[in-house]
């Protein structure tokens, strides 16, 4: 990584998620000066309309202190490159021509804010799912599919799990020994598979909705329920497989870092279970929870960027 150089730039670092918005102004000794934050701006969450507005918000608040040199931020979806020129356009409406953006994925600035050291990889089991991991040799990533393709170990992937348990412990006439089935029908209000499709089936899908589902699997797991911890073994080796895709292909002789990231970990805290012993075969690993806040790493790539800019030609 190039030496960090000393001039008083200012960077702002943003985590551009789905239901927030988060920013932070850093000076080049990674001090942090003030933070924004406002609703979320992901435009496939929000709309391209409340993500901008959102952004600009942040932006606006930010870059009136003044002395700003790079921006980065972090969004899901940028790595595709229609995504990501939607995205830079929205930006580049709030952020002076003279200010350098950069635009990287979640996962980037979660594994940038998580270690220093490569080759490391992220797991995130969030709402969705992706596997990411960085070595010197660049970039590899697995998963990040979207809810209609489907994300492998997810919050929506375990919910949808757990509405597609309950239809058949319906059909089959087993819910009053189904532990899951029985809080699904509650939690929707309903006694028969046509009620279930009735509250649920809609076209985009309400992926927060079923993903909130992944819940009712982590209490009945808890309880003993069979059939929740069928659901969460399979998770765990769903991402396990997209860890092993990225591992390999990043793998060193040291140990490898692996950051986990995600509001399924947090929901279901078995899932990390489930994934390091399906991942047990590979070679040694330190798993550990992110410790700060994903905005700290773009702040950090923003002050890298910077220190590669004011860096001299060699």
């Amino acid at each position: 990584m190039t030496e960090r150089r000393s001039d008083g730039g200012r960077v702002i670092g943003i985590d551009a998620g789905g239901t927030k918005t988060l920013g932070v102004l850093m000076d080049d000794r990674q001090a942090v000066i003030t933070r924004a934050q406002s609703g979320g701006s992901n435009v496939r969450s929000v709309g391209i309309d409340a993500a901008e507005r959102n952004l600009g918000d942040v932006l606006s608040a930010l870059l009136a202190h003044g002395g700003v040199r790079v921006v980065c931020i972090g969004a899901a979806g940028v790595g595709r490159a229609d995504d990501y020129q939607q995205f830079l356009a929205l930006v580049r409406k709030h952020v002076p021509a003279e200010t350098f953006v950069d635009l990287r994925s979640d996962a980037q600035i979660i594994l940038r804010a998580a270690t220093p050291q490569r080759p490391a990889l992220v797991v995130i089991a969030g709402t969705g799912s992706v596997v990411y991991g960085e070595s010197d040799q660049g970039s590899v990533r697995a998963g990040g599919y979207g809810a209609v393709i489907g994300d492998p170990g997810s919050g929506y992937a375990i919910g949808l799990a757990a509405l597609r348990a309950t239809a058949e412990a319906v059909d089959e006439g087993v819910v009053s020994e189904d532990i899951l089935s029985r809080s699904v029908l509650s939690a929707l209000q309903a006694t028969s598979v046509d009620d279930i499709i009735g509250r649920v089936h809609r076209w985009p899908p309400d992926v927060a909705l079923i993903a909130s589902f992944s819940k009712l699997v982590a209490a009945a797991y808890a309880a003993g329920d069979p059939g929740a911890r069928r659901i969460v073994t399979r998770a765990g080796e769903q991402l396990a497989r997209l860890f092993r895709i990225v591992e390999r292909r990043i793998r060193t002789e040291a140990r490898l870092p692996v950051v986990l990231s995600g509001g399924a970990f947090d929901v279901i805290p078995e899932l990390a279970g489930a994934l390091q012993e399906q991942a047990a075969s590979a070679g040694p690993c330190d798993f550990f929870r992110l410790g700060v806040e994903p905005v700290q790493g773009a702040a950090l790539i923003a002050l890298d960027i910077l220190g590669q800019r004011a860096a001299p030609p060699q």
